[in-house]
């Protein structure tokens, strides 16, 4: 492989995938997993990169690092990215390696690490004037890419960090064209002039694509907006071969930034053909994705959300000429940019308010980036609206849900739960309060996938956990994945439904005690039995689960534990023929999941159930408490049982918990709020065992001769 390697042909690499795996051979694993990362094929490339970790000649640890540095820079992750490039040099330092790929490769990361994790090396942020600043980080990075450059052993190596070379300085040139800082003038010639020398190599058509995208993008810096678009075009014209697409990731990055390039000169002009241009290049892109990635693959962490662009595009071409096309063409793709496997395209603003009452309002988002927007459709019985947030405060609040989720310190909830109030509730709280909505189904944006309303607050006024003014107070809230899954879910049936629970168990770790007393309670009552969780799910039309769960907002795939072996996960249950009216998944974290652009939360318990099946599933934003679980679900299920819908019997039973709460922690969202309703959210039939319950009362009246009302306090308790 070291001649496809050596040549920047990727794509071959890629086709030999099975033998190379079935050899094991530790050079051509690393082609492999250089191959996968350059092409954006995460998933494969972080299983090549663990199998390499199995090698343990320091030579081999120091690619294993190196290549998971790479993995997560592509990602993101720039902590990791950074942690990760440190540890392959001093690996390096201190092993006899004497390849010189990996030591050159090894070299390059190390710079490229730092260039994207500036706070983790203090040496690159010691002064507040940002041009002394770069010209000290700039001077250390090159240090490190002239030994890359060194030890380079082939034209596609040097091609790599030629290109690291100007990406590193495109980093400064953005910083001063912000502040207006001539100085950009400077780096702008030289960045394009080492990578003009890349593209002079000739070793492969990706790398030539990459460089002219960062030539286009240094252009695009420094307001050269026709020199940029060419730069754009011919980067475009290398992702193809023989007309078509090859490099399809790489394709949809350049097309962003082109895109982006018409959005700026549309706004400098208000020529609507610049529109017109970006969204032609966005809907190639929507298209290139749909063909080549994203049957089998997700977004990457880079924000190339064409449909997001789309959304907004469409929805300033309609303000500025009221053609009513260009809104119904917003709404279709906001309903694209999420949970693809839901996508209907018969689906209309009309359908929808068609099936909501005079109290309720169906609220579909959609996200935009560069800049960043949140755009909620806000559908009522009858009209709808579109509203536009302002994007300020969004870079500062990308979705980090495990920070919102955090209720161990109070002011720092506060201020985090009010900051996503306002970039996406605060524009649509308005509208809902003079209307008198109280009842939302709210289909979130891809981006912002796995947000619990309920914890937002209005305002930061409040000093107590009990003082602050939460939305959930006001509002009734249920979830749809999409405006087709909403569309799309079943109506409830009318006969009595069967009703099972399935009960972890563990002798190694905390038992759930309070949850054990709540399974004792729904079975004297309500003849629930407790059976094996796939029984349960197959078989009850009402499966309730009370258990450990493990999942977790870096996870693919969210887990419960039903023991201390067995466990049960999203991707299990996706695989199943499912119609429960209701599955209550109640465990720690069962909605939580990794999520991308174009495709929601992927891995949540929510998403599974309803891709298999189910009218309607109860999760959870976070690890629960079992006491005050057990709680609110025998208030919910108590009212469910007296024919009210799901979401409002929800809501009373998290209401009477607030109710009956005597310290001000126990109002701590942690203990009443992690619940989310998704799916179909009208009652159900829920029949008591009413000869039992007399049965047991008449057998405690004769057996405890107490007063009547201490026994049905008690018993309530």
């Amino acid at each position: 492989m070291e001649k496809e390697f050596a040549s920047g042909d990727y794509l071959s690499i890629i086709d030999h995938a099975a033998e190379i795996e079935a050899e094991n051979s530790f050079m051509d694993l690393f082609y492999l997993a250089r191959s996968y990362t350059k092409l954006n094929l995460q998933r494969k490339s972080i299983k090549t990169i663990n199998r390499i970790k199995k090698f343990n000649e320091p030579c081999e640890k120091v690619a294993y690092h190196s290549l998971l540095s790479y993995y997560y820079q592509i990602m993101l992750y720039k902590d990791s990215c950074a942690y990760h490039a440190d540890i392959a040099m001093k690996t390096l330092y201190n092993s006899q390696c004497q390849d010189s790929l990996l030591i050159s490769e090894t070299y390059r990361q190390y710079a490229n690490a730092m260039r994207n994790g500036e706070g983790y090396h203090s040496v690159l942020d010691r002064s507040p004037n940002l041009r002394t600043r770069f010209k000290y980080r700039n001077r250390f990075l090159k240090k490190y890419l002239d030994t890359a450059m060194f030890y380079a052993p082939y034209a596609e190596q040097k091609g790599n960090v030629y290109h690291t070379m100007g990406t590193m300085l495109s980093d400064a040139i953005y910083q001063y064209s912000i502040t207006g800082d001539p100085q950009y003038k400077q780096y702008s010639k030289e960045a394009i002039d080492y990578l003009n020398q890349c593209i002079a190599l000739e070793t492969s058509t990706f790398l030539n694509a990459n460089a002219y995208a960062i030539i286009g993008l240094i252009q695009y810096y420094i307001e050269e907006y026709e020199d940029a678009e060419q730069s754009f075009l011919q980067g475009i014209e290398y992702t193809k071969v023989d007309g078509k697409v090859k490099f399809a990731h790489r394709f949809i990055v350049i097309s962003d930034w082109l895109g982006m390039t018409y959005e700026t000169v549309y706004r400098h002009t208000q020529n609507k053909e610049y529109l017109h241009k970006a969204n032609e290049i966005y809907k190639a892109s929507v298209k290139t994705w749909d063909l080549n990635i994203g049957k089998t693959l997700y977004n990457d962490a880079y924000h190339n959300s064409a449909k997001g662009k789309l959304i907004k595009n469409n929805l300033d071409l309609f303000e500025v000429s009221h053609d009513s096309t260009y809104l119904f063409e917003a709404f279709d793709y906001l309903e694209r940019s999420k949970y693809p496997e839901f996508y209907n395209e018969q689906v209309s603003i009309n359908e929808i308010q068609n099936r909501l009452s005079n109290h309720q309002a169906f609220v579909s988002y959609g996200s935009v980036n560069r800049p960043w927007r949140n755009i909620a459709f806000i559908i009522t019985q009858n009209d709808f609206e579109v509203v536009v947030s302002k994007g300020e405060l969004m870079m500062n609040s990308i979705a980090e849900f495990h920070t919102l989720y955090r209720f161990n310190d109070f002011q720092d909830f506060k201020k985090r739960s009010n900051e996503y109030y306002k970039v996406y509730f605060e524009m649509v709280d308005t509208l809902l309060t003079q209307k008198g909505i109280d009842k939302v189904i709210v289909s979130n944006s891809d981006n912002m996938s796995l947000l619990n309303l309920d914890v937002l607050v209005a305002d930061t006024l409040g000093e107590k956990w009990k003082d602050l003014n939460y939305v959930f107070h006001r509002f009734k809230f249920s979830y749809a994945l999409s405006a087709g899954a909403f569309l799309n879910q079943k109506k409830t049936g009318n006969a009595p439904n069967s009703f099972g629970i399935s009960l972890g168990n563990y002798k190694e770790e905390a038992n759930l005690r309070f949850s054990k007393r709540l399974t004792q309670n729904f079975n004297e009552l309500y003849g629930a039995t407790n059976i094996p969780i796939d029984e349960n799910i197959l078989k009850k039309d009402i499966s309730l689960l009370l258990s450990h769960g493990e999942g977790g907002y870096n996870q693919s795939s969210a887990v419960v534990k039903l023991n201390g072996v067995k466990s049960v996960s999203s991707k299990d249950v996706e695989e199943m023929k499912l119609d429960n009216e209701l599955v209550v998944f109640s465990a720690c974290n069962t909605n939580a999941s990794q999520r991308y652009f174009s495709s929601g939360a992927i891995g949540s318990f929510a998403k599974a159930f309803r891709k298999a099946g189910s009218k309607a599933v109860i999760t959870t934003s976070w690890a629960i408490d079992d006491q005050s679980n057990a709680f609110i679900l025998e208030r919910f299920i108590d009212h469910l049982a007296k024919g009210i819908s799901k979401d409002e019997a929800l809501w009373q039973a998290q209401k009477e918990y607030w109710n009956q709460c005597s310290s001000d922690e126990e109002y701590n969202p942690l203990y009443w709020a992690p619940y989310v309703l998704t799916g179909n959210s009208e009652g159900l039939v829920l029949e008591k065992e009413t000869h039992k319950f007399y049965f047991s009362v008449y057998w405690y009246l004769l057996l405890f001769p107490i007063p009547l009302f201490i026994l049905l306090k008690r018993r309530f308790s």
